[in-house]
C-alpha cells in the first residue's frame, strides 16, 4: 500500500463500487472539528451519489456524499479528491464553505489543496450547486439521494469483519456489537476506533479512530454508512469518509468478509 505525504494509504472510492454532503437539519454545533452548526431550512441529510464537473476542462468525476443530521458533511470523488463542508440551509438554498484535499489530481487551482464556497439548491431527492474556489475556478455538483438513506442505523449492524482492497493494498477492520473496531493495513499500520449513532432513522454513523504507523498516532473523524446485501449489491458494503482535520484523509468502500 503506497503512502503519500500527508495522505492516508487506503484511499479512493470508485464509481463502480457505489450505489448511491453540506449541512443538515437538527443536531449539535461543531461535533466534528470544523463542520459547524446544523443549518435551518430544508433537511438535505442522506446518502448521495452524483458527479462533479470542472467547468473549464468539463471533466466529470463520480462522487459520493454523506450528509448527517448533526451538520457533518463529506464528499469523496473517484479521482481521489475529498471535500469537507461547513454549510447550512435557508429555505431550499444550501450555502457555506469547503476545504478539499487530493491524493494526486490537481484541483482547478493547480494544487492538491483547495478551499472556497458552496452554493446549491436542495430538493427532496437532489442537490445541485457549485463549488467556487478562492481563485474563482468553479466545479458543478449534482447529488442524487439514495433510498437507503432512511434505512436506519444501529451500532450492532456493521458487526463483523470487513476489507477494503485497492491495487493490491488492503485494510481489514473488525467491528464489535458496540460499534468499536480495530484492524491493520498492508503497510503494518494499526487502527482502533468507534462508530457512533447520529440518528436511528438515518443510515449514517459518526466515526473516530486512531491510526498508528511506525510509532506515530493520527486521529481521524468523519462519517460512515452501511448498505446491506440485496440493495443492488451481492454483499454488504461499508463506506468510510474521514480526515484528521490537517490534510490526511480516508475514503474507502469495505466489503463484508
Amino acid at each position: 500500500m503506497s503512502v503519500t505525504r500527508r495522505l492516508v494509504p487506503a484511499v479512493a472510492i470508485t464509481g463502480s463500487s457505489l450505489l448511491v454532503g453540506c449541512g443538515s437539519g437538527g443536531g449539535t454545533c461543531g461535533s466534528y472539528g470544523s463542520y459547524g452548526c446544523a443549518p435551518q431550512g430544508v433537511d438535505p441529510s442522506g446518502i448521495y451519489q452524483g458527479t462533479l464537473i470542472n467547468t473549464v476542462s468539463q471533466q466529470q468525476v463520480p462522487v459520493v456524499a454523506i450528509i448527517a443530521e448533526n451538520g457533518a458533511a463529506l464528499v469523496s470523488g473517484s479521482d481521489g479528491t475529498y471535500y469537507r463542508l461547513n454549510a447550512g440551509t435557508t429555505s431550499n438554498q444550501l450555502s457555506g464553505s469547503y476545504i478539499a484535499y487530493s491524493q494526486s489530481i490537481d484541483f482547478p487551482n493547480g494544487t492538491l489543496q483547495s478551499a472556497g464556497t458552496l452554493a446549491a439548491t436542495v430538493t427532496g431527492t437532489q442537490i445541485i450547486g457549485t463549488f467556487t474556489d478562492s481563485s474563482g475556478q468553479m466545479q458543478q455538483l449534482t447529488l442524487n439521494l439514495n433510498s437507503a438513506s432512511n434505512s436506519g442505523s444501529a451500532l450492532a449492524t456493521p458487526a463483523g469483519s470487513w476489507q477494503y482492497s485497492n491495487g493490491g493494498s488492503t485494510l481489514n477492520l473488525t467491528f464489535a456489537d458496540d460499534g468499536s473496531f480495530s484492524g491493520t493495513d498492508s503497510n503494518g499500520c494499526t487502527y482502533a476506533g468507534n462508530l457512533g449513532l447520529i440518528s436511528a432513522q438515518m443510515d449514517a454513523y459518526s466515526e473516530r479512530y486512531v491510526r498508528t504507523c511506525n510509532g506515530q498516532n493520527d486521529t481521524f473523524s468523519g462519517l460512515a454508512s452501511y448498505l446491506p446485501a440485496g440493495s443492488g449489491l451481492p454483499t454488504a458494503q461499508l463506506w468510510f469518509l474521514a480526515d484528521d482535520d490537517n490534510g490526511q484523509f480516508l475514503s474507502a468502500t469495505f466489503s463484508l468478509l
